[in-house]
């Protein structure tokens, strides 16, 4: 039985019993009046009665908060666990983002001490995204005035058509594109 379906059927045991109780307290006043003339022991029944009804209440109660605490503290202990699982994967991923980083660094590093002008483009608008050094020190600009550019705010139109076109045949090609290269002015 799921949770859910225990958890109705606490609520329905409750609820008939609350109502049992109401009637047996109900017509039992009732029936005992009829039945007893005397004031006193009727008093004294009553008491028994309420005292009866009190322990019953309180049995039940006891075992519904029992369940609910048994509930409760499993529920604990799956929260326990998947706590630690998740603090086991969080730190797996700690030290995966630290190679990852370190790789990064690696590549960055080897990517700005090439010799040679080194650049990479976004595919979707040919503006440049990465320089390293060489590439700042051919250009003339530093990185930052030459990320997010393309070739047009570089040079005039001609040379700039021309390499958008090698671009593009780059990116549309499966093949290495061998260029001669050209002399250029630049900054």
């Amino acid at each position: 039985m799921s949770i859910a379906g225990k958890l109705k059927f606490e609520y329905r045991i409750t609820i008939i019993y609350f109502v049992v109780g109401f009637l047996w307290i109900y017509f039992s006043d009732t029936f005992f009046d009829a039945l007893i003339k005397d004031k006193e022991t009727l008093v004294k029944l009553n008491i028994l009665k309420g005292s009866f009804y009190i322990v019953i209440t309180s049995i039940l109660l006891y075992f519904l908060v029992k369940a609910h605490m048994n509930k409760l503290q499993k529920a604990e202990v799956l929260i326990k666990q998947r706590s630690e699982e998740i603090a086991i994967q969080n730190e797996e991923l700690q030290i995966a983002k630290t190679k990852v980083e370190d790789s990064e660094n690696f590549l960055n590093n080897i990517f700005d001490h090439i010799p040679n002008m080194v650049f990479v483009k976004n595919a979707d608008d040919l503006r440049f995204v990465s320089f390293n050094k060489a590439g700042e020190q051919f250009m003339g600009y530093t990185r930052a005035e030459l990320i997010g550019k393309n070739d047009y705010g570089f040079f005039p139109k001609e040379v700039a058509d021309s390499f958008t076109e090698k671009d593009r045949e780059v990116l549309n090609s499966d093949e290495p594109l061998i260029i001669v290269e050209e002399a250029i002015n630049t900054k």
